[in-house]
């Protein structure tokens, strides 16, 4: 198997578990359990981190530009940026 495709693999497993993780967000947030949501908020963002290393080491890979414009765009719908910064918000206070 391509470097690519193992990479686009990961990278969709990783997606999916960023979903999975990202739907208990608002059920966790009001429990309001301070280290419920520090767990949780942890979790994102290691999640977050290492979809990002893959990202790098996908785009050390020889692609086309249309495969690098594809994955902008996935990656873009799927990481939820509006959670996160709710989420953020909710550990400041």
């Amino acid at each position: 198997m391509s470097e690519v495709k193992t990479l686009e693999e990961k990278i969709e497993g990783k997606l999916k578990m960023l979903k999975f993780t990202a739907e208990d967000t608002e059920k966790i947030l009001e429990t309001e359990d301070v280290k419920a949501i520090e767990r949780h908020g942890g979790a994102l963002e290691s999640i977050i981190d290492k979809t990002h290393q893959l990202k790098l080491q996908f785009r050390n890979c020889e692609q086309s530009k249309t495969t690098r414009t594809l994955w902008r765009l996935e990656v873009g719908q799927k990481i939820w940026k509006p959670k996160l910064i709710n989420l953020k918000c909710l550990l400041k206070k």
